[in-house]
């Protein structure tokens, strides 16, 4: 399996050399989960960036997604686990020790900005009406989860170089959203 150039340089800068024991050990980690999972027809996204993330068929056909993380998946896991059927995709197993999720298979549609080209707040409504779908299911945070302040500042522990401003402008407009 190959993997473009793109993603590997993105994983070492993230990961250094835990990355890059990552992606020596990630075949025979995808071999292992292919038959953990019972998949078959592997076929990875175009677009990897930080996770290897494949379309594939469970034994019964049912078309679904291996992701594989190169740090710890538990914490997604358990999101997706609570937030399961309230606007977010389906985990359908997990094999945490390998930061793998089997998730459910969305079909890429068509995009709001594409459906309402003219009617931006028409877009807008609808994606807020998803955000507070899944945040009425908030009322209390399960314990372990991060806060919106720790897990915004652990975006910013793996800093490029190359996009300091970027970062400078983000950290402001999040200390912004999350001041009272």
């Amino acid at each position: 399996m190959k993997l473009s150039a793109s993603f590997k340089k993105n994983v070492i800068a993230a990961y250094g050399t835990s990355g890059e024991d990552w992606l020596e050990r990630l075949p025979s980690v995808i071999e292992l989960l292919k038959k953990r999972f019972q998949l078959t027809s592997l076929i990875p996204f175009d677009n990897l960036s930080y996770s290897f993330a494949a379309v594939a068929q469970r034994e019964h056909g049912t078309p679904c997604v291996l992701k594989i993380v190169p740090g710890n998946c538990k914490q997604e896991a358990e999101a997706l686990t609570y937030f399961q059927k309230k606007g977010s995709v389906e985990l359908l197993d997990q094999e945490v020790t390998h930061g793998a999720l089997l998730l459910e298979y969305l079909a890429p549609g068509t995009s709001l900005q594409q459906l309402f080209p003219k009617d931006d707040a028409l877009a807008t409504e609808i994606t807020a009406s998803i955000i507070m779908k899944l945040t009425k299911k908030c009322h209390t945070i399960p314990e372990g989860f991060p806060s919106l302040a720790e897990w915004f500042s652990s975006l910013y522990d793996n800093q490029f170089p190359e996009l300091a401003s970027e970062y400078a402008t983000a950290r402001s407009i999040t200390s912004t959203l999350l001041s009272d």
